[in-house]
C-alpha cells in the first residue's frame, strides 16, 4: 500500500498535478500514522475485518518503504508529522540492519515457501542466518538515502551505502556455465531461491546509480547500468540472440509477433538446461518489459544519454 501511494506521489510530482493523487496519498498517510507502533515499526498486514495487525512482519524492514513514502509526503506537504514518523521508523529498522534480518512478504509467502512460517524471525541453525530477501534491502537503502536528503545527516548516507553493498552481493558479477542466457549484472531474489535476471533489477538500477553519482563511485555506476540492461535480457527479440534461441526451443511457435515477450526472471522453477528449461511460461507487463521500459525512461530523464555511453 505504501508503494502504491509512493508511486502516486511520484506521478503527482513528476508528471501531472492531479490533486486526487495527493488527496488519496495523504488520506492513506494519516491512516498509516495511526497504526505505527510505539517502537517505530509499521505492521505488515491488517486484518480485513478488524483492521488490526496480523501475526507476522510487524517488525520487519518492510517499514522502510513506508519511511520513503512518508518522506515524499513531507516533501510535498511540509507537514512535520510525516517527517517525524518516517525518521522514527528508520530508527527501528536499524535493528534489522545490524541483525541481517531481511524478511518481507516475498521471503515466505511467494514462490519459495521453505521455512513458512516456522523460520519467521528466527535464524536457520545450519548457517546462523535469517532467510533473506533483497527487496527489503532495496527498500531500506532507498529509505536511508531519502533520510539523508531530508536531514543532511551523513550517518544515513553511510548506513545506506552499507545496505547497498549487502544488496549488491545478490547481483551476478560472472557468467556461470549452467545458465544459457546472459546473467552478468542480473539480480537474484533471496538466499533460499534460485532465480536469475529477476525483474527487480529494473527497480534497483536507479538507486544504485543515485548512490554512484552522489558518492562518485564508478563501480556503482557500472553496476546500475548493467542492472538496467539485464532487466531487458529475458525479452524475446532479435537483439537477444541467446535468449531468443532458448525461447524458440521451449516455445517453437514463437515468431516476430511475440517480440517483446518477457519472463520476469530466468530459472523460476529452480532448474535450467540447454533445451530451454528455465525460460518460463508467462509475462507480466509491470514486472517485466513494462518495468524495464519505465526504468530506462526514468534513468534517461534523470541521468541523460551519457549514462549509457
Amino acid at each position: 500500500m505504501s508503494w502504491t501511494a509512493l508511486l502516486m506521489l511520484r506521478w503527482y510530482d513528476e508528471l501531472e498535478k492531479d490533486e486526487r493523487l495527493l488527496s488519496y496519498a495523504e488520506s492513506y498517510g494519516r491512516a498509516l500514522l495511526g497504526v505505527q507502533y510505539d517502537n517505530g515499526y509499521f505492521p505488515g498486514w491488517l486484518d480485513v475485518n478488524t483492521l488490526q495487525p496480523m501475526e507476522y512482519l510487524n517488525d520487519s524492514p518492510e517499514t522502510s518503504l513506508s519511511v520513503t513514502f512518508l518522506l515524499k509526503l513531507y516533501e510535498i506537504t511540509g507537514k512535520e508529522e510525516y517527517r517525524a514518523a518516517a525518521l522514527k521508523g528508520m530508527e527501528a529498522v536499524k535493528e534489522v540492519i545490524t541483525e541481517g534480518r531481511w524478511e518481507d512478504f516475498e521471503t515466505y509467502w511467494s514462490c519459495c515457501r521453505i521455512g513458512t512460517p516456522q523460520w519467521v524471525g528466527k535464524k536457520v541453525v545450519r548457517n546462523n542466518m535469517y532467510k533473506q530477501c533483497n527487496f527489503s534491502m532495496f527498500w531500506t537503502t532507498e529509505a536511508l538515502l531519502e533520510c539523508y536528503h531530508t536531514t543532511g545527516s551523513s550517518e544515513y548516507l553511510k548506513l545506506g551505502q552499507r545496505v547497498l553493498d549487502e544488496m549488491l552481493m545478490t547481483q551476478a558479477s560472472w557468467q556461470p556455465p549452467y545458465i544459457y542466457v546472459n546473467g552478468v549484472g542480473g539480480f537474484g531474489v533471496m538466499n533460499a531461491d534460485g532465480e536469475w535476471n529477476d525483474s527487480r533489477g529494473s527497480l534497483f538500477s536507479e538507486i544504485i546509480l543515485q548512490y554512484g553519482k552522489l558518492l562518485n563511485v564508478s563501480e556503482y555506476m557500472e553496476r546500475g547500468v548493467c542492472a538496467l540492461k539485464t532487466s531487458f535480457e529475458m525479452m524475446y527479440c532479435p537483439q537477444n540472440l541467446d535468449a531468443k534461441r532458448q525461447w524458440e526451443k521451449v516455445w517453437p511457435f514463437f515468431d516476430e509477433r511475440d517480440y517483446g515477450f518477457t519472463m520476469e526472471n530466468y530459472g523460476h522453477g529452480g532448474s535450467s538446461s540447454p533445451e530451454g528449461d528455465g525460460m518460463g511460461e508467462f509475462t507480466i507487463y509491470d514486472w517485466g518489459n513494462g518495468a524495464a521500459s519505465e526504468a530506462y525512461n526514468r534513468i534517461l530523464d534523470k541521468f541523460g544519454k551519457q549514462i549509457f555511453e
